[in-house]
């Protein structure tokens, strides 16, 4: 099974796509003779202190762990918006309906770093999810090592990763050459003055598929989707 049948990837139809702005979009900022650095970068404070009393109180004693609920959350609230599952590739639009998860996991030894890759995420409920999560996390913590082909699948993927000990205000990710795929960074989280619970969350994204617009809905349906559960 190729990677197109295995994560359910499709060309977009620019025929259907709702007004004139995406179209234009998706064409002006893959050319890089006008746009040689199409990414935008964005640092945001997120309040999550309802997710985690939430999380605390109802979720803490089955599997899976608060960054784990995090990314589940954002992951559905992803598949919300299909502008984010678009991937430019030889120079044609795909949408990737079922995109795996990509999350390097850091280790405290030489090899520094392991791709944690979870399959079919957009697909599974919490305790699927949460289930899949710890087994993965444990295997590659336990044994696994640092392997290139494990990067076979990250232009499809949804890369979303976390730096559980660095607190940042800003943090801008390399511009990738792989398919123009999003990428999503938490940060440590911590208390502010107000005894707020904040976190940390950098963006990158393609300009021609996404736009600060639709990151600012995506950021308003993931928060709510934290308080909701």
């Amino acid at each position: 099974m190729d990677f197109f049948e295995r994560y359910e990837v499709i060309p977009l139809q620019l025929t259907e796509l709702a007004g004139d702005y995406q179209v234009w979009a998706l064409d002006f900022f893959t050319k890089p003779e006008l746009v040689p650095n199409p990414y935008i970068d964005i640092t945001v404070q997120l309040d999550i202190s309802i997710a985690a009393s939430i999380w605390q109180e109802k979720l803490a004693k089955g599997n899976g762990t608060l960054t784990a609920w995090l990314i589940w959350n954002l992951m559905q609230s992803l598949k919300e918006f299909s502008c984010f599952q678009w991937r430019y590739i030889d120079g044609q639009w795909f949408e990737v309906q079922n995109p795996p998860l990509f999350s390097p996991i850091a280790l405290n030894r030489a090899d520094r770093f392991v791709n944690l890759v979870l399959e079919n995420p957009f697909k599974l409920a919490w305790d699927e999810f949460a289930g899949a999560w710890v087994t993965l996390k444990q295997q590659i913590q336990l044994d696994g090592s640092f392997k290139t082909s494990d990067t076979s699948a990250f232009g499809f993927s949804q890369f979303i990763g976390n730096l559980p000990h660095l607190h940042f205000t800003s943090l801008t990710l390399h511009q990738p050459a792989s398919f123009c795929q999003p990428f999503f960074y938490f940060g440590a989280r911590r208390c502010n003055q107000e005894g707020k619970l904040m976190m940390p969350l950098a963006a990158k994204f393609h300009h021609g598929s996404c736009d600060p617009y639709v990151f600012d809905l995506l950021l308003k349906n993931y928060l709510q989707r934290l308080q909701d559960y």
